[in-house]
């Protein structure tokens, strides 16, 4: 005999959770489907079917597939959209050609992972990349742990691929930022928006919700309050770190933003850099389209590892710059929207030359003194 229900209950904090409840002999289904009744009805008729071919599958069964699935319906409601779309294309590249059918009460494990780490290198898949899809795996292990799926997550023990940092080829420097903008076809607001991102620092997806109103003409600054969601849609989410912060404009951007203006502008409420259909610009798509192709036009193709190329280069450039120039780190952590220990943890970058440089300013500093008190003596 099969019974079949769907059963709604209520945590404490006022939330409606739905659960998919198949019974058949002493088997037990209780799936737990988040606050949508339209997921727990379509794995009600799901189970029924199943139930009436005496094939119902208990938790032990599971298979990671399926764990993922529920965990991207409804176990990552505080996540944004773009995050989501982030773990979502992991899970498909990196984890359910692997992981897909295994059982996730059985045979994920520690062990599992570790071979699963191997298995990735093989395929010539990077160590950045492998901690990524490693982070998306923990989150939905996470998810079967918190509903009794698992007792414990097998991620806790894993050792991970140590990231080697580019150090040299990870930055550029500001002759090569320069380049950089000049070799970027100057269409579609291509150049400015390039110049924009290097010569203020900004997220992507900040210069990418940036508008008219926020730019001070008086002042020359700009205001950065809120980051985009998605190009689909018109919602936005504040910065990463929460805060406003306000950005000097340097003359030649505030120029070049004056020249688009005329070209562009159609009213305040406008992006400074929409797309073509005068939507959100697709920044994943202008690194693709025009960061690397003018990268190459410039001759840093060869310079800049494969995975250094994204707009964070000139995000990271540019504070490691400012701070090479000798601007006060809380200043520089200011402009990035960051607190001092992650600018220096993350964006302190020297490169080769950075050494040269500092030992020559040394040299210049003691041999001043030695002459300066040199003539004092002969004074």
């Amino acid at each position: 005999m099969v019974n079949i229900a769907i059963v709604e209950r209520q945590n404490k904090n006022g939330t409606r959770v739905y659960y998919a409840v198949v019974r058949q002999n002493s088997k037990s289904v209780w799936l737990n489907c988040g606050s949508s009744r339209m997921l727990a009805k379509e794995r009600h008729d799901e189970y029924a079917v199943q139930g009436r071919r005496g094939q119902i599958p208990t938790r032990r069964d599971m298979t990671f597939q399926r764990l993922s699935e529920d965990y991207f319906a409804h176990g990552c409601p505080d996540l944004r959209e773009q995050t989501i779309r982030s773990y979502k294309c992991k899970a498909k590249n990196h984890l359910l050609p692997f992981f897909g059918d295994e059982r996730v009460r059985r045979n994920i494990t520690t062990e599992r992972i570790q071979i699963w780490i191997r298995w990735c290198s093989d395929r010539g898949v990077s160590a950045t990349s492998i901690r990524a899809a490693f982070t998306v795996l923990s989150a939905i292990l996470s998810c079967a742990v918190n509903t009794n799926l698992i007792h414990d997550n097998p991620c806790r023990k894993v050792r991970l691929p140590k990231v080697e940092r580019g150090g040299v080829d990870t930055i550029l420097s500001p002759a090569q930022i320069s380049r950089l903008i000049s070799h970027t076809p100057n269409r579609g607001g291509d150049r400015v928006l390039m110049q924009f991102l290097a010569m203020t620092a900004v997220r992507p997806s900040e210069a990418s919700e940036a508008r008219w109103r926020d730019v001070s003409w008086a002042n020359a600054t700009v205001a950065i309050s809120r980051t985009a969601i998605s190009t689909t849609s018109t919602a936005s989410n504040p910065t990463k770190t929460g805060k406003a912060r306000i950005i000097p404009i340097a003359p030649s951007l505030l120029a070049a933003l004056s020249g688009w203006k005329q070209e562009r502008y159609g009213g305040e409420d406008d992006l400074i850099f929409p797309s073509i259909r005068g939507g959100r610009r697709d920044m994943m798509r202008y690194a693709r389209d025009v960061l690397r192709p003018a990268l190459t036009r410039a001759g840093l193709g060869s310079e800049i590892p494969e995975g250094s190329r994204s707009l964070y280069l000139l995000r990271k450039s540019s504070g490691s710059a400012m701070l090479a120039s000798g601007v006060a780190p809380n200043l520089v952590a200011e402009i990035l929207g960051h607190d001092v220990t992650t600018l220096l943890k993350y964006y302190a970058v020297t490169r080769a030359e950075d050494g040269q440089n500092a030992i020559k300013m040394l040299d210049s500093c003691i041999n001043t003194i030695e002459v300066d008190q040199a003539e004092r003596s002969c004074g």
